[in-house]
């Protein structure tokens, strides 16, 4: 029988026996298992965009202090509140994430964080304030930030290991402009390498990130289990290799070095997390944005097509070995199922996009607490919270929703959530529910409306061009 099966079968037992009914297990609810001496909870932030010239007053000392000093120097800001839609994260909003995730996660196994740590236009935002064009000042700024955040990470969760990984944003070069073995990834490489609090994942990672951003590392106490970190900026459609060798190939080098990391994984018997920041699939907003959700004639990707293919072909190849995947990039909550999306299958990968904290996409911050089965490295459920940022100043984190409470469905696996994918088809109720979570319950600003939901529907399951086009055209058609 299937590991996870087993595991679930376990649970199920233990539940029925405490509460003496019949129960499925599509009806047990994931708070059911909380708890539990095998249930694991991790923290999944993404998308700080922290945004340092929020108070223009304060640039100048923050550029003459050490990042050890800019607690201080924040604190004594006049701006109040946690910012608004269409602007990225403050000091105020950072804080208030990182208390709200140790209290809503207090015992949290390990810490997943998917990139983008710098603020939207940050270079500009420098050299308008710098008033000069100086890129080392620059690169000495965006350091002292990256060592700032992770300064507050640790302290905040001293003992806990955290995975980072690279967003788009993060770079001396620009956006999607990564260098490969540039002086970024190797000054970044040392100021994160404190995070994963274990010495063999320490060198681990140092043997990696400093070429491509990548690393793997071994989830503390259990050596059977990996976390895998991609930069698959190096996969985006818009990446350009602006300040290195053109003739480089960082992405297919990644590509390699994940196949062997795999290989490796399969043939001893362990278990992978992928973690990463840009989603692959389709660009659903963007491909609305470019036809109003009335035709498909200009698809955009996430991904180039050929990268995309190799990677779900790694996918499908290791079903066994990748328990799931998670992203973040976009902002928004959702899910992608994996290449093999109309199997009922439990053991085959899928996707979850964590939403983001910078509301600068008309989202309220958000963030997701997981659990997860300790003994065979899979997720059981998910709860989301936001920060409503129209309650006004006092707002408050709370639960947004819990995945096996709102939809019924549980443990979280490809069945599961290929289950739920046919309901958002069919039930407008369910579908409505998933259309308010998807942007983290911010109302005036909807994402989704009835005539754009089927492109919204299609990037669930339908990953590459000419498989969403197909789709598209047969829910659309008359």
């Amino acid at each position: 029988m299937n590991p996870l099966r087993v595991r679930v079968f376990i649970l199920l037992l233990f539940l029925l026996g405490c509460a003496g009914t019949r129960q499925t297990s599509t009806q047990v609810r994931g708070s059911d298992v909380i708890g539990q001496p095998e249930v694991g909870v991790i923290l999944s932030l993404t998308d700080f965009h922290f945004d340092p010239f929020y108070d223009p007053t304060l640039f100048r000392a923050l550029v003459q202090s050490p990042p050890s000093e800019w607690t201080r120097i924040f604190d004594g800001s006049q701006v109040a509140g946690y910012g608004q839609y269409g602007k990225d994260s403050n000091y105020n909003l950072f804080v208030s994430v990182l208390r709200h995730a140790a209290s809503a996660a207090p015992k949290a196994d390990f810490i997943l964080l998917a990139g983008d740590w710098l603020a939207h236009g940050f270079s500009d935002s420098y050299y308008r304030y710098a008033g000069n064009r100086d890129p080392r000042g620059l690169y000495e700024f965006m350091d002292k930030t990256i060592a700032f955040l992770t300064q507050l990470m640790r302290e905040q969760f001293p003992n806990v290991p955290i995975y980072p990984a690279l967003g788009n944003e993060d770079s001396y070069c620009g956006d999607y402009q990564l260098q490969p073995e540039g002086e970024f990834l190797r000054r970044t490489a040392d100021i994160w390498k404190v995070l994963l609090r274990d010495g063999n994942n320490e060198r681990a990672f140092m043997q990696t990130f400093p070429t491509g951003g990548y690393y793997a590392a071994s989830v503390h106490g259990t050596p059977k289990h990996r976390v895998v970190v991609l930069n698959t900026v190096f996969f985006a459609a818009d990446y350009k290799n602006q300040c290195g060798n053109a003739e480089d190939d960082p992405a297919g080098d990644q590509l390699r070095w994940l196949a062997a990391q795999l290989k490796d994984a399969a043939a001893k018997g362990d278990r992978v997390w992928l973690l990463y920041h840009i989603p692959y699939g389709i660009d659903a907003y963007n491909t609305v944005m470019g036809t109003g959700g009335k035709t498909v004639d200009k698809i955009v990707t996430l991904w180039r097509a050929d990268y995309t293919e190799q990677f779900l072909a790694l996918l499908g190849q290791y079903r066994e070995t990748i328990r799931f995947t998670l992203a973040g990039h976009t902002h928004m909550d959702y899910f992608r199922m994996g290449p093999d999306a109309d199997t009922d299958g439990e053991s085959s990968a899928f996707l979850l996009v964590t939403p983001g904290i910078s509301p600068i996409f008309g989202n309220n911050p958000g963030l997701h607490v997981l659990s997860y089965d300790r003994k065979v490295f899979s997720l059981l459920d998910y709860t989301a919270y936001r920060l409503d940022l129209a309650a006004g100043p006092s707002v408050e984190w709370k639960e947004e929703y819990r995945f096996s409470r709102t939809y019924g469905l549980f443990p979280v696996t490809a069945a599961t959530l290929w289950t739920l994918s046919r309901s958002l088809k069919e039930d407008a109720r369910i579908r409505a529910t998933y259309i308010d979570y998807y942007n983290v319950g911010n109302p005036a600003l909807p994402q989704i409306t009835d005539p754009t939901w089927p492109l919204y529907w299609c990037s669930i399951g339908y990953l590459t061009a000419p498989a969403f086009q197909s789709c598209v055209a047969n829910l659309l058609r008359p």
